[in-house]
């Protein structure tokens, strides 16, 4: 297997933007772990859209992910600029996969397996090519090591990297008990010495493959990562809800979720393959029915579509059961605040980051072990869970979300409420043969990266001998400040 890119070792010449139209070409990338990393960029990529329109910026946008056709088309409704949007697959793995055998469970053998026969030095060259072939002067990663090493500016959008999750994954198999499967008998239940170093040389590989990336857009819910560059603090993103809760309910043409005082529990555990095989119905409380990914037992269960806008469903529901990942987190906190169930998975490190944030800014957490969940005992954790509901008014104070964000801190925006500090950041962009020195003022996470990007046309005539670009960004605080300011101003509690 192949482990270590130097950076020095790639040469690149980026398009020249003026035989562009001055269109920036971004080229976002997320990771192949599950849906919910492709659908975040996904949304940011509408909102860097919505953005750069306001600033009469035009970007094309390529998206770098092997997704469905039908995940593709779905997207189209409600995003005018889906034309202007390329979704590029590769024939080569461009990370080695993290296996789970299903939401909660990860495989670590197969996993290991996969890093063993994970080619790095074919990933860049395919990479290469792409960047070349399509002009890209700018990459965002959310969160591939391996677009990091390219000379074009990169930035991190994410909570965490996967150095640390395949760090936590190593420490996880050493101990007992912690939601890891190996899926045959025939298994090695452990690394070997050799093969222990193996994985310790690759993840520090895949380090310092981070460490090329010129800054880290963190998001709410991270855990800590050994990326020693520029790091900044931003809000949540989320979907939002398309229809109100009449809307969607009459949507699904199921009478029974109309009936007086009826009840509805989500279960839904993002993009991560299921195969549930119960063996009986899930119990459910009395006057509840619920709204399930794979499970289809009338009256009690009804199938959504696997095109389903689940922010819809997230806000016509009571309570929600699924797995923790940040896209179903920021979605039920920025969707009325709705109780959330989770199956914990211990064994993938992120979790931590996500339970420390939902504690904070969400506090309507129930955990049902997989046990409970397995022996579909649910009953007690939703009524549980319903308990822990407030009114959506309550919460709408204590919910500012980007755009949000932005409205306050507009001068006819400010309302009866002191503007928040902003984040003060200072850019500093290093294009071949002259530095460039931009001070940007932002509380969004799309105004924030389309400011870091604002200035590239007008500065990229050279580009097609820019030998290395760097993106600085200095953070006035980290996230227990920005914490304390969302607090102060009675964001969150």
């Amino acid at each position: 297997m192949s482990y270590k890119v130097h950076p020095s070792e790639v040469t690149l010449e980026m398009g020249d933007p003026q035989q562009q139209n001055g269109t920036i070409h971004l080229a976002l990338y997320p990771s192949a772990h599950g849906l919910g990393h492709f659908m975040r960029i996904v949304h940011l990529a509408q909102l860097l859209h919505k953005a750069g329109g306001k600033r009469q910026l035009q970007y094309r946008l390529f998206i770098r992910a092997n997704i469905d056709e039908s995940v593709r088309e779905s997207l189209k409704t409600g995003w005018k600029d889906f034309d202007t949007v390329t979704f590029s697959n590769y024939k080569i793995p461009i990370q080695p996969s993290i296996i789970q055998t299903n939401p909660y469970t990860l495989s670590a053998a197969q996993t290991w397996d996969s890093v063993r026969k994970f080619d790095a030095t074919a990933a860049l060259e395919q990479e290469k090519r792409f960047v070349r072939e399509n002009g890209i002067h700018v990459i965002i990663s959310d969160c591939p090591s391996i677009p990091c090493t390219l000379t074009v500016p990169s930035i991190l959008v994410t909570n965490f990297t996967f150095d640390s999750i395949l760090e936590g994954l190593a420490a996880s198999e050493r101990s007992s008990g912690l939601g890891l499967k190996d899926t045959s008998a025939a298994e090695d239940k452990g690394l070997k010495g050799s093969e222990k170093e193996d994985i310790r040389t690759f993840i520090r590989a895949m380090t310092d493959q981070y460490q090329n990336a010129d800054t880290l857009i963190r998001l709410p819910g991270p855990i800590p990562m050994p990326y020693k560059g520029r790091t900044v603090d931003v809000p949540v993103h989320f979907r939002h809800a398309n229809a109100s809760k009449v809307e969607t309910l009459t949507s699904l043409r199921i009478p029974e979720l109309l009936k007086p005082g009826r009840k509805i529990l989500l279960h839904c555990f993002g993009g991560q393959p299921q195969s549930d095989t119960f063996s009986r119905i899930p119990q459910l409380p009395s006057l509840w029915t619920g709204l399930s990914q794979t499970i289809h037992a009338p009256p009690y269960f009804y199938k959504i579509a696997n095109d389903a806008h689940i922010p819809d469903l997230i806000a016509a529901s009571d309570v929600v059961l699924g797995k923790l990942g940040w896209g179903m987190c920021s979605e039920v906190i920025g969707n009325g605040y709705k109780p959330f169930i989770y199956v914990p998975r211990p064994a993938f490190i992120e979790e931590k980051g996500l339970i420390e944030w939902m504690e904070e800014d969400h506090r309507r957490l129930v955990r049902m072990e997989a046990s409970t969940f397995e022996a579909m005992e649910w009953q007690d954790a939703i009524l549980q869970a319903d308990a822990l509901a407030g009114t959506q008014e309550q919460d709408s104070e204590s919910l500012v979300d980007e755009a949000e964000l932005c409205q306050l801190c507009e001068p006819n925006g400010l309302s009866t409420k002191p503007p928040p500090q902003s984040w003060l950041l200072n850019l500093n962009l290093r294009l071949a043969p002259r530095a460039i020195l931009l001070t940007v003022r932002s509380t969004q996470l799309q105004r924030y990266i389309a400011e870091s990007i604002t200035r590239l046309p007008a500065n990229l005539s050279a580009a097609n001998q820019v030998g290395c670009a760097q993106f600085l960004v200095q953070s006035d605080g980290g996230p227990e400040v920005v914490r304390k300011q969302k607090r102060a101003l009675g964001w969150i509690h």
